[in-house]
């Protein structure tokens, strides 16, 4: 395996799949978006899975760093 690899697409691939796991998990467990207007403008707010990203960015960064990346 290749520096590039090692150090930036293994990192990614991870980091992705651990979010759309997340993802897919919390809606899973029957938790729902919830919906919060700003003036007209409705935006889904999915909080329990937002919490989940920063572990799974740091993850990536930890596997990268580690890679010499």
């Amino acid at each position: 395996m290749n520096h590039r690899t090692k150090s930036l697409w293994l990192p990614a691939l991870i980091t992705l799949l651990g979010a759309s796991v997340s993802l897919a998990a919390t809606q899973f467990m029957g938790l729902q978006p919830q919906e919060v207007w700003v003036g007209k403008m409705g935006m889904t707010f999915y909080g329990p899975w937002l919490a989940s990203l920063p572990i799974f960015g740091a993850l990536g960064a930890y596997m990268s760093r580690r890679a010499a990346g």
